[in-house]
């Protein structure tokens, strides 16, 4: 009997479980919230939201590019794409990327650029309005820094830097 009775009060707690879970949150939050995949390169920790990221790439394979730019490291095979690739510290002044292990490539429909670093980090939620506030900005195309130091990269801003077209660059 006393196992019986123990399977049915096993039983009602988990369905009470079931049903508590199964409920609508009684607060929404009405915070519009920004998800940014944090990384680091050259012992520089950046975050970008996730809207710019097209895919995460395994540097695998990186083709130099002869008489480019410094800030472009070189070129990568992304599914049939070429995309040229960037040193995010070189561009805006800070160290560079000392051992580029993956390519974060940055597009909307497709790939347009990639940015090398040494370690991706994290994902993480602020809230958006945070990146809207009008701070000053330390570097070119840092938007936001965070509360625990992490520049938040401008998706839009770095793919329409006109130093990463080809016609800024040539030698």
């Amino acid at each position: 009997m006393t196992a019986l009775s123990n399977r049915t009060e096993i039983e009602a707690v988990l369905a009470e479980r079931a049903r508590l879970l199964a409920r609508r949150p009684d607060v929404v939050s009405a915070v519009p919230m920004a998800t940014l995949l944090a990384f680091a390169t050259g012992n520089e920790r950046y975050a970008i939201d996730v809207t710019y990221v097209y895919r995460l790439e395994h540097c695998a394979r990186i083709t130099p590019l002869p008489g480019a730019a410094q800030q472009f490291t070189g070129i990568v095979n992304v599914h049939g794409q070429i995309v040229p690739l960037i040193d995010l510290g070189i561009l805006i002044g800070t160290p560079p990327c000392a051992e580029p292990t993956f390519a974060i490539i940055l597009g909307g429909a497709r790939a347009e650029i990639g940015i090398v670093v040494q370690a991706l980090i994290e994902m993480r939620e602020i809230p958006r309005d945070t990146l809207a506030a009008s701070t000053p900005a330390p570097r070119p195309i840092v938007r936001h820094i965070t509360a625990d130091g992490i520049a938040v990269i401008d998706g839009a801003a770095l793919i329409a830097d006109p130093r990463l077209t080809h016609e800024e660059n040539v030698r």
